[in-house]
């Protein structure tokens, strides 16, 4: 299913919309070809997950997320990026952190990931070389 002529578009559809509706569906889709392991949910995953799409829905204004290194925030939000622009391709995202490697490195991933064969699959959308 690696190549665009082989999708089932109903596989591919049912896909693109849970994607759009659901963050952590979009994060476990999405880090499995990344990372070549599943995504190991834990229940601050689907907390969090649930809080950014009530954030997307507009439910919620405001949002600060306060785990442990390792709990996956970056993950989970470095998804929110890539989601974004499949939802809408215009949008523009504006990532910030104490470390500007690690400002690099997500922007880094959510690129790769907008690039990767899977999204281009569902969201075929162009990504400029100096984003």
């Amino acid at each position: 299913m690696n190549s665009r002529t082989n999708i089932d578009p109903v596989k591919a559809k049912a896909k693109r919309i849970k994607c759009e509706k659901e963050h952590l569906f979009f994060t476990r889709a999405f880090f499995l070809p990344r990372m070549g392991f599943k995504f190991s949910v834990n229940w601050h995953h689907e907390y969090i997950a649930d809080k950014i799409d009530e954030v997307i829905a507009g439910k919620v204004k405001n949002l600060v997320i306060n785990v442990p290194p390792g709990s996956g925030k970056t993950e989970l939000l470095t998804n929110l990026i890539a989601r974004g622009i499949a939802r809408n391709a215009r949008s523009r995202f504006l990532y910030l952190s104490f470390s500007q490697s690690l400002v690099e490195d997500v922007s880094a991933t959510a690129r790769n990931i907008v690039k990767s064969e899977d999204f281009q699959n569902l969201w075929p959308v162009k990504i400029s070389t100096s984003t």
